[in-house]
């Protein structure tokens, strides 16, 4: 089965940023020069933080990249277990400690995450944790994997250990 990867380029503005399209043309183009297969945008104002308006964010990556060809939406939300995933599944994820991502994500969805969710659901830690957590959904039959990741940098680590592991 071949797996598709995803890279989510726009979501909420958090800590008063305003939107940046430069920065969305930058995080198509490095997500589409680092093979990922889609861009995604998050599409809800159901938090305390802003969001960019979809039509937006979502024309700004059409017109930046050439290969990618799915640019595409979705509401954010919990992350099933892996055995009951949709083929799809949108993942938060980040290459180091645990903690900086579970922190990052109480902050963002006022507590909703708990460090449970961040073990148990998301792609964080090590290489080989994430490579290893990557592979889980694989086997659990999902078909495309999108990373809401913290940092533009996550975006080519995850390139290096997901792609390896489930390709």
């Amino acid at each position: 089965m071949s797996v598709a990867f995803g890279f989510q380029g726009s979501g909420q503005q958090v800590g008063g940023t305003l939107p940046d399209l430069g920065r969305l043309r930058e995080l198509a183009q490095t997500a589409e020069e680092l093979g990922y297969d889609s861009i995604w945008a998050g599409d809800h104002i159901s938090y305390r933080n802003p969001i960019l308006d979809i039509v937006v964010a979502l024309s700004t990556f059409a017109a930046a990249t050439e290969r990618i060809t799915s640019v595409e939406r979705f509401k954010e939300g919990m992350t099933q277990r892996p055995e009951h995933i949709v083929p799809a599944v949108i993942l938060p994820a980040h290459v180091g400690d645990k903690r900086h991502l579970y922190e990052h994500l109480r902050e963002r969805y006022a507590g909703d995450f708990t460090e449970h969710v961040v073990d148990r659901y998301c792609v964080a830690g090590t290489p080989e944790e994430c490579a290893a957590r990557v592979r889980e959904y694989v086997d659990a039959g999902a078909q495309h994997i999108v990373f809401n990741t913290l940092e533009p940098e996550d975006a080519e680590r995850l390139a290096e250990v997901a792609f390896a592991a489930a390709r």
